[in-house]
């Protein structure tokens, strides 16, 4: 038994039409009994069709067929207007004892949560959609080719669990420019794959443009550290809300789908969060300043997480389970609640620039948490002062600046922020 579409991707009161197709391979005529499981929503109905008429869910129709001869069989999947995602089976068995079944999935607009498949057919999704079962989230499941052409609904959903896994490119064109659509409108994001921070934000990547180092920066926030990272264990951050008290998460071995194997090339890639209020949510094993996910808010609803690691490769089912619930958790708290004063920082910071590499101009954002004379002043790396960007008093808050660097060589440049006793100082690399 084969089939040519097993996806439907719409509104819930549509009809999905699914064919299956039932051929005699054999040598001798066949008789097969074909019938339907369903696994989805109450008051959705499931029909189908053979030559002998229509026929519910729960009935069996016997069809006989020639060898070398095929028959169709016709599903049909009707939401009946309520939201859902569901799964419904075609199968047959034959008097001369062959079988076969094919899997038909219908995925409404207008669930909590969307998993996008985006693993190259390796069923990697079943990780996150087994923690999304245990903590009975409203979710449906659709392979990425599908959000491209439904952007203009996207935002009938609140969060987007998008695992892209092994696949080269982890996103296409299309993909980001939807990904995109869906977070100016104040969705939510959880990201992860292997290698996908290399593939968009390393001008040695094939598959590195300027759109997606742009994408990789104002929308995932972060900043692009290193490839191939020797770690195969991370650790939580203590405080944050995702990973407080997650005290090891090993990414090879265990349960884990193992997408995570150093032996065949596939590494951690180490990013930074950048920008005011984001965040590294994970460190890596005996390097605290090394990190391999963050947290991020972007515009005035959206939340992203990120992790340069795919989901289904944390090895430990309680450690998955725990950073499921609680990046889910924290996805789905409306941006402002749980900060508590989100206007006046508690403490002198000076943010990583982004983008980095940058050309010819950059953003820093820096915090200052009380009336302070403030100097953030840029040198090169034998020391010499080339520029000076804030020399003055500034009151309680969060601040950004804009570098231009046109005037300067390529290189490596030092920026330092000194009030007071604080003093901090950061790199960032101009690209030309």
């Amino acid at each position: 038994m084969t089939t040519s579409d097993e996806y439907f991707f719409g509104e819930s009161t549509n009809t999905a039409n699914y064919t299956a197709y039932v051929k005699n391979t054999g040598l001798l005529t066949d008789t097969y009994n074909i019938s339907l499981d369903y696994e989805g929503p109450g008051g959705w109905t499931n029909t189908f069709t053979t030559l002998n008429g229509t026929f519910n869910l729960g009935e069996t129709d016997t069809v006989t067929v020639n060898p070398g001869d095929s028959i169709s069989v016709e599903v049909n999947v009707n939401a009946n207007s309520i939201n859902g995602y569901g799964k419904t089976d075609a199968k047959f068995y034959s008097l001369n004892g062959s079988f076969g079944i094919v899997n038909f999935k219908f995925t409404t607009f207008g669930l909590d949560i969307l998993v996008v498949d985006d693993d190259d057919g390796m069923d990697y999704e079943k990780y996150i959609v087994q923690e999304l079962v245990t903590l009975g989230s409203d979710y449906g499941v659709v392979p990425s080719d599908l959000v491209p052409p439904n952007t203009n609904s996207l935002n009938t959903f609140n969060t987007f669990v998008w695992n892209t896994a092994l696949t080269e490119p982890g996103l296409s064109t299309d993909e980001v420019n939807s990904i995109k659509t869906f977070l100016d409108n104040g969705g939510n994001l959880y990201l992860n794959g292997v290698d996908l921070a290399y593939q968009l934000a390393d001008p040695t990547s094939p598959f590195y443009s300027t759109e997606t180092n742009n994408f990789f920066t104002d929308y995932l926030h972060s900043s692009y550290i290193l490839r191939e990272h020797s770690a195969t264990i991370a650790v939580g951050i203590d405080g944050d809300p995702i990973t407080d008290s997650l005290t090891m998460m090993r990414l090879v071995g265990g349960t884990g789908a193992n997408t995570i194997n150093p032996t065949d090339g596939h590494y951690v890639n180490q990013i930074e969060a950048v920008g005011l209020y984001n965040a590294n949510i994970l460190s890596l094993w005996l390097k605290p300043d090394d990190h391999p996910a963050i947290r991020a808010f972007h515009g005035l609803h959206g939340k992203i997480v990120f992790t340069a690691f795919g989901f289904e490769t944390i090895a430990l089912d309680d450690v998955r389970s725990l950073f499921a619930e609680r990046v889910i958790t924290w996805l789905s708290i409306p941006v402002g609640i749980e900060e508590t004063d989100p206007i006046r920082p508690e403490a002198f910071n000076l943010f990583q620039n982004y983008p980095n590499p940058f050309n010819p101009s950059t953003i820093i954002k820096y915090a200052v948490p009380e009336e302070s004379m403030v100097s953030i002043k840029v040198f090169d790396l034998i020391g010499r002062e080339v520029a000076t960007l804030v020399d003055e008093v500034k009151q309680s808050g969060a601040y950004e600046l804009k570098f231009n660097a046109e005037k300067y060589a390529s290189g490596v440049y030092i920026y330092q922020m000194i009030s007071g006793n604080f003093s901090q100082v950061r790199k960032m690399s101009l690209l030309k």
